[in-house]
């Protein structure tokens, strides 16, 4: 119940107590003045115990409201009214227990508030019900429980009636509407709606009869009192001993045999007066009396000797000194010690719940509330000025408010995560105007962003969800072929809804073209693009002007060489304009783009262009990283020839494109011309836009390739356009004023998103180059002069800024930075909290997403309607059915709800899934990457993840594949970094499973890359260890540690764990392309040989 609230009127303290402890805030409305009853109920003697400074308290109130915040208010003046309403407006429950109609003479009834708070679940617990001829009466635990049988069935037999000993029937009632409240917010999932929920004390406790109402109800027979006594079973009571009361009994047959055996009564096993329990139970008078004479020869504590480890049933009456310094009591942590002023000793024992989850944690984190301490906080919130308050106060409709004289220290808690970044000027955000969109449209009321994305992917309405968003950001000029409100938004192609493979085709009458939407509606002298290369001095302002000019004349000569819609246009190409103007101006045609950066290897170009044959390709012919400038004429030379023989019958021009910043000579091949005379092929045409299919093909990029060659991916048109603009302006909030800056190479699925960002944002700054060249603060620097509001970079970025000891905001003015995007690999905790508490403006909103080049967009991000955790990726993306299933089994099992581990999987269809994989395998590649395991309606990511369920935020753990498993304990080996990750001695690490063909178990080996001058001694590996170890558990810490000189990175900068997997497990794998230091995989092979018992004494690495 995290993020619930929950209004509740003065006694519904049994209902709320527990509530409280799943997390639920809980606003207690009291009478002002007096506050609650039971307040002012007390034992004797209990009065000294309180400081008379803490106003009406008591030990009765104290052990149900805990975790509560106080709040007075006179519901029968105006204001107070008002006060009540802004609350419930805002509310998820409302629990009150007036009598039946008195909230409605209020004006405070369900009718009334539900208008303003449709959602609102109204909750309501009374003596009799609301109707019937005792409606009207008050409700008080006895009277219910003498109207409704219990206390005609408590008490010795012919003796006096008994009160039960604690107020049963308001607890029970409590616990039946705490369960009904629950039930409804599940049935509010699935179509937004609250609605009234009531019982009452006479109602609870008839039910409570159960077994012997039914006797009465079927069989006539009036109940009894039964004492301690079970009126269907005997034995079963409570016997005196020689100094106190043990109650046992026998359920069955077995259970009375073994009894009398224990008790010395063999010879009663075979008395016909007492061989079947109906017999027993008829002769009860006959079996009692031999037994309390058997148990009045020991002590309690003797016969709890004699029946331990019986299995019989049984126990010692004890009284309350002795339950609760029972050993479960203290083992189960069910005392808890608040320290707390307004008790005279300054501490304050509570009672702890009686519930244990798995996961979702139960905690105390308020003390019990003084009365009205958090009226002035409430108010506030609701936006009540200090001066209307005290007005308020003046003529009595507010209590003059208690406090606690210092914060509650509260022992026994798991604390909650405390947010580090909030939401900020709601109203200002595109979310919340497409919110307000979608409410005008559909006459909904949409508030939060649960609400929204629950709407996005629904069942109902995932269709106008897409619909809406294409409408919203104006995908298509002038929304032609725009589906009507009742026709679907996209056709699967069997026509089953939910089928994701084949995918279904979205949009089939709409038509657009990505680099019209791009240029739609800019003005000629504003900058579309600032571009430095490594240098500050060297920075090119680019106009929409001189952007559409370029590519204008680049289109023209692209045509004039034979180029049509349908056509491969690539690049090996660093992120330049230039790679702006090529992609764009193949894009106005229709070709597809493809590119790749300059630093790809050889094999790495040869193994993609292979497989898609482009009718041209850009080549840069030489780029400068880290101040040292590459010449790639050889690696052009080499990559072309071997196209050419590998496609002898299709001829690809090479297009050679020159930095004039470099001397590099002029590369002489066939095939080969620069690209000046290239353009020299414009005709002059202007620059139009041909309007293509949704479903077109528009880009194509590639899979890692970590493990052989990459499989070529095949994006739309219409699909890229959608996703990339639902998650930059609706999810993430880019706006038309903000320069956007996205550091990338042109092989990463984050240039192409990039590149859509031009249609979002005023103008975009590219940087090519190293990120700490010239200097380690470069691109903060960029970020100051050009005044970027949205920076996307990777965590490790960030890892290298924090290991430099470099802060931001003090070192420069980043009073513009609005968003910090951070994706590539796992944004840890540890970095989330130097964010905040060190590096960057407390104003950024720090955004860590994950989703791929598979999907052109986000699985999972952020929003600037939820608070940002450490270590949490906020929120799943709009539009995106993502759920978490059982990694353990291939059954559709969700394991979300419970905070478990699982496999990210998607199950429903969305507009940028892959139009197709290319070549003869393509289809059935498509299918075993991501519907192998769970069919076709359920796309399975390959991320390892688990949601909080505290805070709803995702944690990333890893991929599937590389998931470790130690003694059959699963987790990522993102946990393994993100405690490595607080080692300053170490620059990088990489955690991988080793299980070879002669191993029984899995064990887990983390190697290390140091910084320089600080080698891996014994004393830091312990400390590594016992870090891992507090932190999570002992199969958690790694079976070896290693000292390596290196960690091998894909060009896309994700660790080669699955690489390094294989080299350490003997396993023959293919090192592609991508792989960005190939020569890093050969030292992890002679891990393979490590003895197969596990680490022993002495120094391990110097024998390996």
């Amino acid at each position: 119940m995290r993020r619930f609230n929950v209004l509740a009127r003065s006694y519904t303290k049994e209902l709320t107590q527990v509530t409280q402890y799943y997390g639920a805030d809980v606003i207690k409305v009291e009478t002002v003045g007096k506050g609650d009853d039971t307040r002012h109920w007390m034992m004797p003697g209990e009065p000294e115990k309180w400081k008379k400074s803490a106003g009406p308290m008591s030990n009765y109130f104290s052990a149900v409201n805990r975790n509560k915040r106080s709040i007075t208010l006179d519901l029968k003046q105006r204001e107070g009214k008002e006060i009540l309403r802004k609350l419930a407006r805002n509310a998820d429950v409302l629990i009150e227990n007036f009598k039946p109609g008195t909230m409605d003479r209020l004006g405070l009834g369900y009718e009334s508030l539900q208008k303003e708070n449709p959602r609102l679940i109204y909750a309501s617990i009374s003596g009799y019900g609301t109707t019937g001829p005792y409606s009207n009466r008050g409700g008080y635990d006895p009277i219910a429980a003498a109207e409704a049988g219990l206390l005609h069935i408590t008490g010795e037999k012919d003796g006096p009636p008994v009160r039960t000993g604690i107020g049963m029937v308001d607890m029970a009632t409590g616990l039946y509407l705490h369960g009904a409240i629950l039930a409804a917010v599940y049935a509010r999932e699935r179509d937004g709606t609250g609605q009234r929920v009531e019982t009452s004390l006479f109602e609870t406790q008839l039910s409570l009869l159960t077994n012997v109402g039914l006797s009465w109800l079927n069989l006539g027979i009036e109940a009894q009192r039964w004492g301690c006594q079970h009126p269907s079973i005997a034995p079963y009571d409570a016997f005196q001993t020689q100094d106190a009361y043990l109650v046992c009994g026998a359920t069955n047959d077995a259970q009375f045999e073994a009894l009398c055996k224990l008790l010395g009564l063999a010879n009663l096993i075979t008395d016909d007066r007492f061989v079947t329990n109906p017999k027993r139970v008829e002769n009860r008078h006959l079996l009692g009396p031999i037994f309390n004479e058997i148990f009045l020869t020991r002590t309690t504590r003797e016969w709890v000797s004699v029946f331990e480890k019986t299995g019989l049933p049984f126990g010692p009456i004890n009284n309350m000194e002795r339950a609760f310094g029972h050993p479960q009591t203290v083992v189960r942590d069910m005392i808890a010690n608040v320290k707390m002023e307004a008790v005279e000793s300054g501490e304050l024992r509570l009672i702890g719940p009686a519930v244990k989850f798995s996961r979702t944690t139960t905690n105390l984190k308020r003390a019990p509330p003084l009365l009205g301490e958090h009226t002035s906080e409430l108010l506030d919130g609701l936006g009540i000025e200090k001066q209307q308050e005290a007005e308020l106060k003046k003529k009595g409709h507010l209590s003059q408010s208690f406090h606690h004289l210092a914060t509650a220290d509260l022992t026994m808690k798991t604390p909650a995560k405390t947010a580090l970044w909030n939401p900020q000027n709601l109203s200002e955000i595109n979310t919340v105007k497409f919110i307000n969109h979608v409410n005008d449209t559909y006459g909904l009321n949409l508030q939060t962003y649960e609400d929204l994305y629950k709407w996005s992917v629904g069942g109902g309405t995932i269709d106008h969800f897409w619909a809406q968003a294409f409408r919203w950001l104006q995908i298509s000029p002038s929304q032609t072929g725009y589906l009507s409100e009742e026709a679907p938004c996209f056709i699967a192609r069997d026509l089953h809804p939910n089928l994701m493979f084949p995918p279904s085709k979205f949009f089939p009458t709409s038509t657009l073209n990505l680099a019209e939407l791009i240029f739609r509606d800019r003005q000629d002298a504003e900058i579309a693009i600032y571009f430095s290369r490594e240098s500050l001095n060297d920075v090119e302002e680019v106009t929409w002007a001189s952007l559409r000019e370029r590519v204008r004349k680049l289109r023209s000569a692209l045509i004039s060489s034979g180029v049509v819609a349908g056509d491969v246009v690539a690049a090996v190409i660093s992120n330049s304009v230039d790679a702006i103007v090529i992609c764009l101006a193949a894009l106005s045609i229709g070709a597809l783009w493809s590119s790749t950066s300059c630093d790809m290897g050889v094999g790495g170009i040869v193994d993609r262009y292979s497989q898609i044959r482009p009718k041209v390709i850009f080549a840069e012919q030489g780029y400068v990283y880290a101040g040292k400038t590459i010449d790639l004429s050889d690696r052009i030379r080499q990559w072309s020839r071997e196209l050419q023989d590998r496609n002898e019958t299709f001829v690809t021009q090479v297009v050679l494109v020159s930095n004039p910043n470099l001397s590099i000579s002029r590369l002489q091949e066939p095939n080969l011309c620069t690209f000046g005379d290239f353009c020299k092929a414009d005709r002059g045409d202007p620059l139009l836009f041909k309007m293509l299919p949704f479903s077109h093909p528009a880009f194509i990029l590639f899979s890692s390739g970590t493990t052989g060659p990459p499989k070529c991916i095949v994006h739309s048109t219409g699909g890229v356009a959608l996703k990339t603009k639902v998650d930059s302006v609706i999810q993430h909030d880019i706006r038309k004023t903000d320069v956007v800056f996205q550091y990338t190479t042109t092989s990463w699925i984050m240039w192409v998103l990039n590149l859509m960002n031009l249609s979002c944002g005023a103008s975009m700054l590219l940087y090519d180059g190293s990120p700490f060249h010239p200097r380690p603060t470069i691109l903060l620097e960029l970020a100051q002069t050009f005044k970027i509001s949205v920076f996307g970079t990777s965590p490790r970025y960030l890892s290298t800024l924090k290991g430099l000891n470099i802060i931001p905001r003090r070192e420069f003015d980043l009073s513009r930075l609005r968003i910090m995007l951070s994706t590539g690999s796992v944004l840890s905790a540890e970095l989330y909290e130097w964010f905040y508490s060190t590096a960057f403006p407390h104003s950024a909103q720090l955004i860590s997403m994950s989703g791929g080049t598979d999907i052109a967009g986000c699985f999972v991000c952020g929003t600037p309607m939820l608070p940002v955790y450490a270590g949490e990726i906020q929120c799943k993306a709009l539009g995106m059915a993502v759920d978490i299933y059982d990694s353990g089994t291939d059954e559709h099992v969700s394991v979300e709800q419970s905070g478990a581990p699982g496999e990210l999987v998607c199950t429903k269809p969305f507009p940028s899934q892959p139009l197709a994989f290319l070549g003869k395998a393509g289809a059935k590649q498509y299918k075993a990457s991501y519907f192998e395991r769970y069919g076709p309606s359920v796309w399975c990511q390959g991320d390892f993840v688990q949601r909080s369920t505290i805070t709803g935020g995702i944690t990333m753990l890893g991929r599937s594949d590389g998931v470790l498993n130690p003694s059959g304990v699963r987790f990522g080996s993102a946990e393994i970094y993100a405690v490595v990750e607080t080692f300053a001695e170490v620059l990088d690490s990489i955690c991988v499973g080793q299980k070879r063909e002669a191993d029984t178990d899995e064990r887990v080996l983390l190697f290390v890359k140091m910084r320089p001058v600080t080698p891996l001694t014994p004393h830091l590996e312990s400390k590594m260890r016992a870090a891992i170890r507090d932190r999570y558990s002992p199969r958690h810490v790694p079976a070896y540690i290693f000292e390596v000189d290196d960690i091998p990175y894909t060009a896309n900068g994700k660790k080669c764990e699955i690489n390094v997997k294989h080299a350490i497990n003997g396993n023959k794998f293919a090192v592609a392309g991508s792989v960005a230091n190939p020569g890093a995989l050969k030292a992890y092979e002679k891990f393979r040989d490590l003895p197969t018992e596990g680490p022993r004494k002495g120094n391990v690495m110097s024998k390996i």
